[in-house]
């Protein structure tokens, strides 16, 4: 039994002690740490009672990562064998929504979560919110309003949809601040955040500092280096990127065919597809070396010309031979939005499904150029609309916009399920996606996203 709990004031005390008069009249391996909903993920505990299956194995490997003397992935090797050694179908795990601890996971196969009273739930991830969330595990920094494409469909830069915008985000050219951004990326590493991305309200490859700030992360070790970019410029700059310490990318690409993508972005498919080639080759060499580095390509079907079956064979044919670096390709449709930005096609998940509790307050900040500090892209993208922030990190440090009142209000009201009084979260379906049971799962693909 392990109690990784304040036990400062006398309630905290009871509940331990509750806890603990639970778990030894219960035959069943029991874990607490407070989620705002059942399908957050953490790597720690607050409260564990282990009763059985334990092995040595288990707590040799364990003890050899915790020290620092195993490398994370190495870890994850030995455990995956050591199911193949107890002849524990990995099928079968899989088939699992399993979201406990991989420190709990790696002891045993089998947890029960310990229920607590919704007061407990909210004195714990409000009032007591920096003990088991201290930081956010993902920061996305924006560091530049400009973009080289009006793609048709884009919110922010296609012509039509800039006539939605209420407010002046794009009337000029702006940059986050260097220093502000060399802060931020300190306190990530301060505080071990594991996954730093840089995105744009554009195209982050415009800015040439990305490489400098790429750099710093790494020499931070920072887990996880990511960005998102539309592929223009990775022919030219790529390479340098990967030299310089980014281990994880997005690439946008939307139409499978050449025809298609001019129509929608403007621009010449070949050219970007020639990018990405072009790093997927270099990115082999740096993984042979011991990197890690993995892709995405994110792609859009559209509808009026092939179907989306052949849309999406035509996407995975094409990148066949680039799959041991090309990890991800995902499948969305055309957005649509209507005269207030909102994205029409989230009426099909916010119909569809009953709404939870919302994760990012307790994972996730994003920052701006104009240094606007929000928790997702929802609410990232009202600047053009109708303008919400949680604070700003050219008033303040993020460290104290994590714990300040504008993020603690958001997560009471959001506890409280008052998000849909905000016309911000009220249309939102990043909530949805990770929400579904697996029965549900294949319907809601159907209607909002589809993955290879």
């Amino acid at each position: 039994m392990s109690f990784n709990y304040p036990l400062l004031e006398q309630r905290e005390k009871d509940f331990a002690k509750d806890f603990f008069k639970t778990a030894l009249n219960s035959k069943e391996n029991l874990y607490y740490y407070p989620k705002p909903n059942t399908y957050t993920e953490v790597d720690d505990f607050a409260l564990f009672s282990l009763r059985e299956n334990i092995t040595s194995e288990n707590l040799k490997i364990e003890s050899l990562y915790r020290n620092n003397l195993i490398h994370r992935d190495l870890r994850g090797k030995l455990h995956t064998f050591l199911r193949k050694e107890k002849n524990i179908d990995s099928k079968i795990l899989s088939k699992k929504f399993f979201y406990e601890s991989r420190k709990l996971f790696n002891c045993s196969f089998t947890w029960s979560e310990y229920k607590v009273s919704q007061e407990q739930l909210q004195y714990d991830l409000i009032d007591k919110v920096e003990e088991f969330y201290p930081a956010p595990s993902e920061i996305n920094i924006a560091i530049t309003n400009e973009c080289n494409l009006k793609c048709i469909m884009c919110l922010l830069h296609a012509k039509e949809l800039q006539k939605t915008h209420k407010t002046n985000f794009f009337k000029q050219k702006q940059v986050l601040g260097e220093d502000k951004v060399y802060e931020m990326l300190e306190y990530a590493g301060k505080k071990g955040v594991f996954n730093v991305s840089f995105t744009a309200a554009g195209e982050v490859l415009l800015d040439d500092r990305i490489f400098s700030f790429v750099a710093f992360a790494k020499d931070l070790k920072i887990p996880l280096i990511s960005l998102v970019t539309n592929g223009t410029l990775l022919e030219q700059k790529g390479i340098e990127l990967l030299k310089a310490g980014l281990n994880r990318m997005t690439i946008s690409i939307d139409g499978a065919t050449k025809e298609t993508y001019k129509k929608i972005r403007g621009t010449d498919l070949e050219k970007v597809e020639r990018g990405v080639r072009k790093c997927v080759e270099y990115a082999r060499i740096l993984n042979n070396q011991g990197a890690d580095i993995e892709f995405e390509v994110a792609c859009v079907l559209v509808f009026d010309e092939m179907s989306s079956q052949e849309q999406k064979e035509l996407y995975l044919s094409k990148w066949s031979d680039c799959r041991d670096v090309v990890k991800r390709i995902t499948f969305n449709e055309l957005a649509t939005f209507d005269e207030n930005g909102q994205d029409t096609r989230n009426n099909a998940v916010i119909d569809y499904h009953k709404r939870s509790v919302c994760m990012f307050p307790y994972q996730r900040m994003m920052i701006n150029p104009y240094g606007d500090v929000s928790v997702c892209c929802t609410m990232s993208s009202s600047a053009y609309h109708y303008p919400f922030s949680i604070g700003n990190v050219y008033q303040n440090h993020l460290e104290e916009i994590w714990r300040g009142e504008g993020i603690s209000i958001l997560r009471k009201e959001n506890l409280e399920k008052h998000f849909t009084e905000f016309s911000i979260c009220s249309r939102c379906n990043e909530w949805a996606y990770n929400d579904f049971t697996q029965e549900e799962m294949p319907q809601a693909k159907e209607k909002v996203l589809y993955i290879e």
